[in-house]
């Protein structure tokens, strides 16, 4: 650890509520976990002791207010026999006085016949991620081979493609072995790309006013209109446990792109042929190299707009510097994905938000 972190007190109170099967007869799984970690830093070793306890009542009460609000917005679809995964989180950090509360529902549900559909909320709102894949043919194919030489579109569910070409690279203990090491003030990709990651913002899963150790969490622009301007490090108060067990590591908040100028339905329209990305499930970094690899959501192949195959899953692979200069336009359609994304380090797991406009990868 480099990070000059004074003696504190963690404390933590987490609440995990999940709700999978049928709306007629779910099954229902409660999962609580409360505790605090005292840490110290001595003659330049680590020391740390972590203790577990009850949980406060309070919180699983407002988890309980979670699982009861998305039990009545998802309501509407029982009589039409729909399967669901619904998971609700209240979660609070704390050290000393400050408070990262964070509480919130997500997952997906499924009426015979259809895809999956994937939303989040809590107890005012329901939102669904929505798309032009909503009018297109059901995805009839096991899995699509891609040609990622032609053009890709990329909704604004597919964050996980620059975090995981951005976000993971540019955190203080892994830039050593990133490709961008040496690339700080250059250009990097398209004038309008923007990517920042954001623990001010409010009520998202990473928000918080300080990190797991204490220090003030700030804002860190990576990537400025296309030039690479700054990395996650040791002192810009982004040091987060998984759990209140584990060792503090520089980590993800809220990882945004900034939105562009182009409208994303004039690509779908006018380009010959493409791929057209709904969302993507799960991507990685091979560390020490410039390989990230990702698994869809539902693709389809285009051509001029229309769908001529699909299916609901496909495997991508790519060099994250040359995709980065393939990236040549982004959307004016920025959202905040309502799900709930879990990012994982050294086995540890912590929540993050996705936000971000199109993007469109050019053909080679």
């Amino acid at each position: 650890m480099k990070a000059n972190i004074t003696r504190h007190v963690m404390e933590e109170d987490q609440a995990l509520w999940i709700l999978r099967g049928s709306l007629a007869s779910p099954r229902e799984e409660w999962r609580l976990r409360a505790g605090r970690a005292h840490y110290s830093l001595r003659r330049g070793v680590l020391q740390q002791r972590a203790k577990s306890r009850s949980i406060d009542p309070a919180i699983r009460v407002q988890c309980e207010v979670l699982r009861d609000a998305a039990k009545q917005k998802l309501a509407r679809f029982a009589p039409a026999h729909a399967q669901v995964r619904v998971q609700a989180l209240v979660r609070h950090r704390r050290v000393g006085d400050q408070c990262n509360p964070f509480g919130g529902f997500w997952g997906w549900v499924q009426v015979p016949g259809q895809p999956k559909s994937y939303f989040g909320g809590n107890q005012q709102v329901l939102k669904f991620r929505r798309g032009p894949w909503e009018s297109w043919p059901v995805p009839d194919r096991a899995e699509l081979n891609v040609n990622t030489n032609l053009p890709l579109i990329f909704s604004p569910y597919c964050g996980t493609l620059l975090h995981e070409a951005l976000g993971h690279a540019m955190e203080a203990d892994y830039l050593k072995t990133s490709p961008f090491e040496a690339g700080f003030g250059k250009r990097w990709s398209c004038e309008e790309l923007t990517v920042m990651d954001r623990p001010d913002l409010a009520d998202l899963p990473g928000s918080m006013a300080t990190d797991d150790c204490g220090q003030p969490a700030s804002a860190t622009t990576m990537l400025h209109r296309g030039f690479l301007v700054g990395d996650l490090g040791w002192g810009r108060g982004v040091l987060r446990r998984g759990t209140y067990r584990d060792l503090p590591m520089v980590r993800a908040t809220n990882f945004v792109i900034k939105a562009g100028s182009a409208d994303p339905s004039h690509w779908i329209s006018n380009l010959p042929n493409s791929y057209y990305v709904s969302w993507i499930r799960t991507g990685a970094w091979q560390m020490g190299t410039s390989s990230i690899s990702v698994v869809t959501g539902p693709i389809y192949e285009l051509r001029k707009g229309q769908v001529v195959a699909a299916a609901p899953l496909s495997r991508l692979t790519f060099d994250m510097t040359l995709m980065l200069k393939r990236l040549t336009a982004v959307g004016s359609d920025f959202e905040i994905d309502p799900l709930v994304h879990w990012c994982m380090k050294r086995n540890q797991a912590v929540p993050i938000s996705m936000a971000s406009p199109s993007l469109l990868l050019e053909g080679l």
